[in-house]
C-alpha cells in the first residue's frame, strides 16, 4: 500500500511539474519528442518516490533531472531551466514543511501518508496555480546572470534549511517547533 501511495505521489508531482513549467514556457523544442521525454521524467520521478533515500540526495537528483528536462523539452536557456527547477523544488519542499507542522502538532503521524500527500499536493497545486497566474509567461525568467546566482543560491539554502527542519521535527522535542 505504501509503494502505491508513493507512486501516486510521483504521478501528482509529474503533473505539478508539467503545470509549473508549461506556465512559464509557451513553446516546446519539438512536439515530436516532447511526450517521450516527459514520460521518461515522469517514470524517473515515480521510481524516485518509491525508493527510500536521504532528502538531500532526493532533492539533488530531482533538481538535476528537472533542469535537464526543462531545457530539453521547452524552448529554454540553461539559465532559465536552472531557475525553473530551483523554484519548483523550493516550492515543493516549502509546502512539505508547511504541511508537516499541522500533522506534528495534532499528533497525527506523517505515516498517515495518504492524507498527508493529498493535503500537501493540494496546497502545492494551489500555490502553483497562483504563481503561474501572477507570473507565468510574462518574461519573469529573463533575469540577467549576475542577478540569477544570488537568487538561486538563496533558494537552494532555503531548500536545505527546510529539509533539515523537516527531518528534525520527528526526532527533536516539541521545543523545536516553538
Amino acid at each position: 500500500m505504501t509503494l502505491l501511495i508513493e507512486a501516486l505521489s510521483g504521478v501528482l508531482d509529474t503533473f505539478l511539474l508539467y503545470l509549473f513549467a508549461s506556465g512559464f514556457y509557451s513553446k516546446y523544442r519539438s512536439t515530436k519528442y516532447k511526450g517521450h521525454l516527459y514520460l521518461l521524467v515522469g517514470i524517473f520521478i515515480i521510481v524516485m518516490s518509491c525508493i527510500p533515500m536521504p532528502g538531500i540526495l532526493r532533492i539533488l537528483l530531482s533538481w538535476s533531472i528537472i533542469s535537464v528536462s526543462t531545457y530539453a523539452i521547452f524552448e529554454s536557456t540553461v539559465r532559465k531551466a536552472l531557475l525553473t527547477s530551483t523554484a519548483f523544488i523550493t516550492l515543493s519542499v516549502l509546502v512539505d514543511v508547511i504541511c508537516e507542522y499541522p500533522f506534528y502538532l495534532s499528533g497525527i503521524s506523517r505515516l498517515a501518508g495518504c492524507i498527508f500527500i493529498i493535503f500537501a499536493k493540494l496546497i502545492n497545486l494551489l500555490l502553483i496555480l497562483f504563481i503561474v497566474t501572477l507570473f507565468g509567461k510574462k518574461g519573469l525568467l529573463d533575469i540577467p546572470f549576475k542577478e540569477l546566482l544570488p537568487l538561486t543560491t538563496c533558494q537552494l539554502v532555503s531548500v536545505f534549511i527546510c529539509i533539515v527542519s523537516l527531518e528534525l521535527v520527528g526526532t527533536v522535542s516539541h521545543f523545536l517547533l516553538i
